[in-house]
């Protein structure tokens, strides 16, 4: 009975915070499967790597952290991500 109560709160928190619609598996576990949009995940990371090699071509001593200051919202680390790729 908790378990039910349970899996309509969270479907009610899925709609109320406009999330992609998720999946539940009650077998000998309770499971929920929250699926992931990665087509936009990839479009933003092709456009960063273009902003990115922008950014160095315009100056080729540029650091991670310079680009990263200049980008505003991705990390050092998330620069180096994006380079290795």
């Amino acid at each position: 009975m908790r378990s039910l109560q349970n899996k309509n709160r969270i479907k009610s928190d899925v709609k109320k915070f406009n999330l992609s619609p998720i999946k539940f598996d009650i077998g000998n576990f309770f499971t929920i499967i929250f699926p992931r949009k990665l087509k936009q995940a990839k479009k933003t990371t092709q456009k960063t790597t273009q902003k990115i090699l922008k950014l160095i071509k315009d100056n080729p001593s540029i650091s991670r952290k310079e680009l990263s200051k200049k980008l505003g919202d991705i990390t050092s680390d998330g620069i180096k991500y994006h380079l290795k790729n």
